[in-house]
């Protein structure tokens, strides 16, 4: 066996034609799948089958995911929306498949399966798995048919696929604005999720107890409409999954200049221009005062 064999001491056969190939999809010998395989010659194929096959695709088993709806099939690529209409959550993930042979009864068919190309299980007549819990992240689920010819056990090369995303956890919320402002000014706000990107949040946000506005994709807040004195603004964000986090925050409305984050200018350009005004009626006034010694 090899050093990378993960099959559980079972050794499953890959047919070429000739001494050294060529093989089906280009495998002779060793690790396939995480799993060793045995090359067998055509003429070890005909005593098997009492001729040589059609074709050696025929030797090999299919499979396929079961799922409600449309979701079944060799690949599937399951968005959060599509886990959850399924019912899937981190605690409850259920896969079902189905195998199918042109040289074996289905019912005859074993199944290895394994998640996030770890261990494969050993092979089982059993027909579905469940996984009591899931971390946060992207996983991938494969399951492969095998079927026996005499001695040799050949295995599905093309494993059903299942690409899917778990995620319970919702969206962080920051204020990055600070917590003064002025008419006018913008209210930041910066969002991080997980597993999926920020980019896919959208925000939504309740001043003083008012109407949440729509979702949207948006991290500017408007202040516009206030009164001078202490507000509270609440902000939710929602991820892809429909994850829903939330912030509050104490702010103040002032007409004084210097805080906040303004939208027609920053304050330091504010100050350097009352101060360029400043110097220029100084200068002003002297050159007027040293005039009107010389007259």
């Amino acid at each position: 066996m090899s050093g990378n064999d993960i099959s559980h001491g079972l050794t499953f056969d890959i047919p070429y034609i000739g001494p050294d190939g060529p093989s089906y999809s280009g495998v002779t010998k060793g690790d396939y799948l995480g799993i060793y395989v045995r090359p067998i010659g055509a003429m070890d194929l005909g005593s098997l089958l009492g001729g040589a096959p059609a074709s050696l695709d025929s030797l090999y088993p299919d499979t396929r995911v079961i799922f409600p709806g449309s979701f079944g099939g060799n690949f599937v690529d399951l968005s959060a929306s599509d886990m959850k209409s399924l019912g899937f959550s981190h605690s409850n993930i259920e896969f079902r498949w189905e195998g199918s042979s042109e040289v074996e009864d289905p019912d005859e068919l074993f199944y290895t399966y394994r998640i996030d190309r770890g261990l494969w299980h050993p092979p089982t007549r059993r027909k579905f798995v469940k996984y009591p819990y899931l971390p946060d992240g992207f996983h991938t689920f494969e399951v492969a048919s095998i079927h026996h010819i005499g001695a040799h056990q050949f295995i599905d090369p093309t494993p059903a696929t299942v690409k899917f995303v778990i995620d319970t956890t919702p969206p962080e919320i920051e204020f990055s604005s600070g917590t003064k402002f002025r008419e006018g000014d913008n209210i930041k706000v910066s969002v991080d999720d997980y597993p999926h990107r920020p980019e896919r949040v959208d925000i939504s946000w309740s001043i003083d107890g008012k109407k949440f506005t729509p979702w949207a994709d948006t991290r500017v807040i408007p202040v516009v409409g206030l009164a001078d004195g202490v507000h509270r603004i609440v902000v939710k964000a929602k991820d892809a999954a429909g994850n829903i986090g939330s912030k509050g925050m104490i702010f103040e409305i002032t007409g004084e200049s210097g805080f906040g984050c303004s939208s027609g200018g920053s304050v330091g350009e504010e100050a350097i221009f009352l101060l360029f005004i400043f110097i220029v009626a100084f200068v002003g006034k002297r050159y007027i005062a040293k005039s009107g010694k010389r007259s």
